[in-house]
């Protein structure tokens, strides 16, 4: 866990810990002796490791499930396109020619060391951090349903709030994102022959 990177911590132990924050913060029964045996230093590594492991489960649906969607929403619009003649595909599954030639892309830029595509990477990690932050909100709240723990309302109600604005936040970060990524991949098509 020592060698985690920036982006990698802000993908997955993040979101974990915001799962550890809401039961801990809004379902006090989920805190029985949590404060004593985190002192401890076994007690931290325990929760940190829960932490990522929890943190990678949810990046991972976030992955699998709404970043699929999203991707396919953006590819809709042509301006987010790296080709806007090719035939758009909703079927969610499979992905599409353009996710390939971007996936593709990004990978040739990655190899070759280019600036942009760390920044990029970078840029992305924080996008998936508010993301996934505000799906940890909803697996926190899942867990405590599931444990019949008691909330306390205004600190439910709060998270409520915090969910909205991380997923408000995060769509338009995402969209934001999306367009310059496609502005940069056009310029970087023309030099590898994918356009």
């Amino acid at each position: 866990m020592g060698n985690l990177t920036l982006e990698q911590i802000l993908r997955y132990a993040l979101p974990g810990g915001v799962v550890l924050i809401v039961l801990i913060g809004v379902y006090p029964e989920s805190i029985g002796n949590c404060p004593i045996a985190l002192l401890s230093v076994g007690g931290f590594a325990v929760a940190m490791g829960v932490s990522l492991l929890i943190g990678c489960l949810v990046y991972s649906l976030h992955r699998a499930t709404f970043l699929l969607i999203l991707n396919r929403v953006f590819q809709l619009i042509n301006r987010f396109r790296l080709d806007p003649n090719l035939k758009k595909d909703w079927f969610v599954v499979r992905p599409s020619d353009e996710e390939i030639k971007l996936a593709t892309l990004a990978w040739r830029l990655r190899e070759g060391g280019e600036l942009c595509s760390r920044s990029l990477s970078e840029w992305a990690a924080q996008i998936h951090y508010l993301l996934c932050s505000a799906w940890a909100i909803l697996v926190g709240h899942w867990i405590a349903w599931m444990l019949g723990f008691t909330k306390m309302p205004h600190a439910y109600h709060l998270s409520w709030w915090v969910f909205g604005i991380l997923v408000l936040a995060g769509l338009y970060h995402s969209f934001r994102y999306q367009y310059f990524e496609t502005q940069v991949f056009r310029h970087y098509a023309k030099r590898f022959g994918c356009s």
